[in-house]
């Protein structure tokens, strides 16, 4: 049915709609139904933000359970009392999305979704949209990918390797895609997504040490939010510096870490940069900060002629130590970065940009 609309803009659009904005649109809607039930419940639906912060999944549903209890006993009764729709509306759209968040724990994978996405493609929407670099290095086992920079949308990282059949082909189904915990658990429509997708999950200490302990290759995004919050448009910058975790657990497992880097990343939105200082403290806290405009008649899509290639770089065979020492996570950290400012110098003329051109590390 949907094959006329394979590797075309109008299916390219169709994919953003379903894939792109369904991160924007679960925060969205459980903001409005909060909104929606708040003056009847004194602003108490708004505690089911609280979840966020809370780690144990008993804990989650605990809360939330009350916190809907309490909504809707305090809801209105009777039909001709102003805003019963609204609120009795709004509760059960909270209610629902509460259920697929932190009551229905998954949706099985479909290979189905997942070849249709690959089959629509993202490529039409933009003026270039490629992957290269080292992809015959790639092995199906004890392997780590850290895409760099994320950007607002992380195009790069979704669309040149999550839905990538071109990296799965390279690196193998099984590559776990790990991503934030918000998005992957408070977020009615993405978690669906994911769930469907069946290898994107979330990042985190449990979730690194399963995957690796069973030689399983996992992709990251090491600059996180930070990177995101820094972002400039037409700026090729990466928050490295501070990030040694993945540098600590590649040795424990002794894997081979592969820098990627995305190229026209910068250029899909244009970026609010004030204010930096305390929205990067706002992100110790997982609190996105990131405020990006892409195309102009919607600006949570990327901006349409931008032009992107992500490269792979040559991987660095990280020594297996049960235990390294602070020495030894600098010393590989280094060598990281080393690697990734090679890439980038590699292919920066492939990508288009001048000799001048420099990948700043923050």
């Amino acid at each position: 049915m949907l094959e006329p609309l394979y590797q075309t803009k109008l299916g390219a659009l169709l994919l953003f709609f379903v894939l792109g904005l369904s991160w924007v649109l679960g925060g969205f809607m459980v903001l409005l139904s909060c909104v929606g039930c708040g003056a009847y419940s004194y602003g108490l639906s708004f505690a089911i933000f609280v979840v966020v912060a809370i780690e144990s999944m008993n804990v989650r549903r605990a809360w939330s359970t009350v916190v809907l209890l309490g909504v809707a006993v305090l809801g209105p009764r009777h039909f001709s009392d102003p805003g019963f729709l609204r609120h009795w509306f709004s509760l059960a759209i909270l209610v629902i999305m509460s259920f697929v968040m932190w009551w229905y724990r998954k949706f099985p994978a479909s290979p189905w979704f997942m070849k249709g996405v690959q089959d629509l493609g993202f490529a039409a929407y933009y003026k270039r949209l490629e992957l290269s670099g080292a992809l015959e290095d790639i092995e199906k086992e004890g392997c780590m990918f850290g895409f760099h920079p994320h950007g607002i949308l992380s195009v790069g990282f979704s669309c040149n390797g999550v839905w990538s059949k071109k990296f799965h082909d390279a690196s193998g189904n099984n590559t776990q895609w790990l991503v934030d915990k918000v998005l992957r658990e408070d977020n009615p429509f993405f978690k669906v997504i994911c769930d469907l997708h069946g290898c994107v999950e979330t990042l985190s200490k449990t979730s690194i040490q399963h995957f690796m302990g069973s030689r399983t290759n996992v992709a990251i995004v090491p600059g996180g939010f930070e990177d995101a919050t820094t972002m400039v448009f037409g700026k090729d910058s990466t928050c490295i510096l501070k990030r040694k975790g993945f540098i600590k657990y590649a040795l424990q497992y002794g894997y081979k870490v592969y820098p990627v880097y995305t190229f026209g990343e910068s250029s899909t939105y244009h970026t609010f940069t004030g204010c930096l200082k305390f929205r990067l403290w706002l992100c110790q806290f997982g609190v996105p900060t990131a405020l990006g405009v892409g195309c102009p008649w919607l600006p949570p899509m990327p901006l349409k002629g931008a032009s992107l290639l992500t490269c792979v770089g040559k991987p660095l065979d990280f020594p297996k130590l049960p235990n390294p020492s602070k020495d030894d996570v600098d010393k590989w950290h280094a060598a990281y970065i080393e690697a990734l400012l090679k890439l980038f110098e590699e292919h920066k003329k492939e990508a288009g940009l001048p000799d001048s051109a420099k990948l700043n590390i923050l």
